[in-house]
């Protein structure tokens, strides 16, 4: 991922677990936090609402169906298939991540959910799309899911 321009970051999760390792090239360093522990927004479950919406998609030669997530003044529509893996949204902070994401990413992982495709709104207007643009099947070499030698390890910072 790249997280402003020339910093980039490697993303590890253990799914099982919680476990995530963030890799940072270029200063050969890593950090290792615990997403279940890390403080979240003010936001709690029950303000998050599921549902299935009966319409179905191709994508990407895959079978999809329409989901909407709707919690207070914002909704998203994903496409989901199931049999592409674990589903965490990489992209968000730790440190911010709400009670709502942990919710949503719960209900994707319990139903065997993959998102294609991800699109939010707020107030009805689109402000953020998310779209898969190839998928590709295939073994990788377990020394891609390793620290790298002489990666030191850093600590959190607190908030």
């Amino acid at each position: 991922m790249e997280q402003a321009p020339g910093v980039t970051m490697a993303v590890l999760v253990e799914t099982a677990t919680g476990k995530v390792t963030m890799l940072i090239p270029q200063s050969s360093s890593y950090m290792d936090l615990n997403l279940d522990q890390l403080p979240q927004a003010g936001d709690s479950d029950e303000s998050v609402d599921i549902r299935k919406s009966g319409k179905t998609d191709t994508i990407l030669g895959y079978s999809c169906e329409q989901v909407f997530i709707r919690q207070d003044n914002r909704e998203a529509e994903l496409w989901v298939t199931k049999g592409l893996g674990t589903f965490v949204q990489s992209t968000i902070n730790p440190r911010s991540q709400s009670a709502a994401v942990k919710t949503i990413e719960r209900e994707l992982t319990s139903r065997g959910y993959f998102p294609l495709r991800m699109i939010s709104r707020t107030e009805g207007k689109e402000d953020h799309r998310t779209e898969v643009t190839s998928v590709s099947k295939k073994s990788l070499p377990d020394d891609m899911f390793v620290i790298p030698a002489g990666y030191k390890k850093m600590q959190m910072p607190q908030q």
